[in-house]
């Protein structure tokens, strides 16, 4: 064995671990194991549903097309699957990397001063694109009105759309896809395909529309470069509820507090 055998062995085992470690096959898994989790979820939601209308003096409409467009029932079903899915997803990342998940995505918390600021920067960036809303050809009505029918509704997709949606978008799209990417392809090829798959993931709600899908995937590029030059996925995060908030709150205030959504569709 040659002197310099041993120590080629030794930068072998201390060699840095990939970074990330999972690939983009765990992330299809992931992807599996949601839609499993949605339609069970949902089944399951289905039979309370029909148990529960059998009570009622006056069932409404209890069909799977009526019931998958009512918040009341879509979001808790949702929720269930994300929930599901966050802990299987938990557990793959941590044996994958060997590691904190927390740690393994890159949560990792801006201080005070930057997340005030990124909180500003969301805030800003939901009435930038607000004033653009009123200068491109966006479709007087889209699918995602259906869900605010009226103020219980709107309240649950309020406290879905800034709790909940932003935290699982940016664990999927900042936390696991983007560094999937930017290790295959390069940072800017990767910043452009999560920014585009973000935006795709919402063409349904948005009627397939060009404009707000154009707007959506500018946000999607904002949200993807802060994570790229923080390194944090906290930041975009904080960025994203901002900019969620911001958006109810536009509503919260055009419908006199969820009163009159008529007015704002």
């Amino acid at each position: 064995m040659t002197p310099e055998a041993p120590i080629a062995e030794i930068e072998l085992l201390t060699a840095p671990p990939r970074d990330p470690a999972w690939t983009i096959w765990d992330i299809l898994l992931i992807g599996i194991i949601f839609f499993l989790a949605f339609i069970g979820s949902m089944f399951i939601g289905l039979l309370a549903a029909h148990w529960l209308l059998q009570f009622a003096d006056s069932p409404p409409d209890a069909s799977v097309k009526a019931l998958l467009s009512n918040a009341l029932f879509l979001v808790p079903v949702q929720l269930c699957a994300y929930l599901i899915t966050f802990l299987f997803t938990r557990m793959l990342i941590t044996l994958r990397s060997q590691n904190d998940f927390w740690h393994a995505v890159k949560w990792n918390p801006p201080r005070a001063n930057l997340a005030t600021a990124l909180a500003f920067g969301g805030a800003t960036l939901a009435v930038l694109v607000q004033i653009a809303s009123g200068m491109l050809p966006i479709p007087k009505s889209l699918p995602v009105e259906q869900y605010f029918r009226d103020a219980p509704s709107a309240y649950m997709m309020m406290a879905f759309g800034v709790l909940v949606a932003p935290l699982a978008e940016e664990l999927l799209f900042r936390g696991l896809l983007f560094p999937v990417f930017a290790r295959g392809l390069g940072v800017s090829a990767g910043v452009g395909l999560t920014a585009f798959l973000f935006a795709l993931i919402h063409q349904a709600q948005l009627s397939h529309a060009w404009a707000p899908l154009l707007l959506l995937f500018l946000v999607g590029l904002t949200l993807t470069i802060t994570r790229a030059v923080t390194k944090s996925v906290a930041a975009s995060w904080i960025i994203h509820v901002a900019y969620n908030a911001t958006l109810f709150g536009f509503l919260y205030i055009g419908s006199q507090g969820f009163r009159h959504l008529e007015n704002v569709k």
